[in-house]
């Protein structure tokens, strides 16, 4: 699955927290994920890097999960000035029709 710049910049800001992440995914009953806190720090880094131009295996459980946190836990929107809301809000829109989920506005 690609995704376009805004897209990334509302995934990436919640990567930058991946022991966040590894909280609300390792005290989800059940847990989804199998891995450790390592492995899920070590996925962060990796999508941090991935760009417009790269597919993220959304089929990969890990990276699904992690993805989706992204989505549902983000604080992107927190404190975020007017002028910019419309632009990432229709990028947030665009991630909730691509992932089946929602986005924290």
């Amino acid at each position: 699955m690609k995704f376009t710049k805004t897209e990334w910049d509302i995934l990436k800001h919640r990567l930058d927290v991946s022991a966040c992440i590894w909280d609300v995914l390792s005290d989800s009953e059940p847990c989804p994920i199998s891995e450790g806190w390592q492995d899920v720090y070590e996925r962060c880094n990796e999508l941090n890097w991935l760009t417009v131009k790269d597919d993220v295996d959304m089929t990969d459980n890990l990276t699904s999960h992690i993805i989706l946190d992204c989505c549902e836990s983000s604080t992107f929107f927190y404190e975020m000035p007017s002028n910019y809301r419309a632009r990432y809000t229709k990028a947030a829109y665009s991630l909730e029709k691509k992932l089946n989920t929602y986005v924290n506005m």
